[in-house]
């Protein structure tokens, strides 16, 4: 049992559409395929979670953080995966994109 291959598990279910449509098919064989570290009682408890129920929270999801499927490939909205992403990519993304703060006299 680890919560970390059940992290992993419902995290992939939310943001990687192709991941989710194979996993319903076949959930099993696409956890032993993907060395997914879950024991059956965790799957039969993530399987209660019923697709539309995933499909209908992973629409809520922003786009960057979403995985979609184009021509059979895989990659994040908007751009090709382009390797990993630092903490200071983030510090400066996260400062480019949010609002100035108005000082109050």
């Amino acid at each position: 049992m680890s919560q970390r291959g059940v992290e992993g598990l419902l995290g992939r279910l939310i943001t990687d559409g192709g991941f989710r449509e194979r996993f319903y098919e076949e959930p099993a064989a696409i956890c032993v395929d993907e060395a997914m570290d879950v024991t059956t009682r965790e799957l039969e408890a993530i399987l209660a979670l019923k697709q539309p129920r995933i499909e209908d929270f992973a629409k809520l999801l922003d786009s960057r953080i979403v995985r979609a499927v184009v021509s059979g490939e895989h990659h994040q909205k908007g751009k090709p995966e382009s390797g990993t992403v630092s903490r200071s990519t983030l510090l400066v993304s996260d400062a480019a994109t949010r609002p100035k703060q108005q000082r109050v006299r």
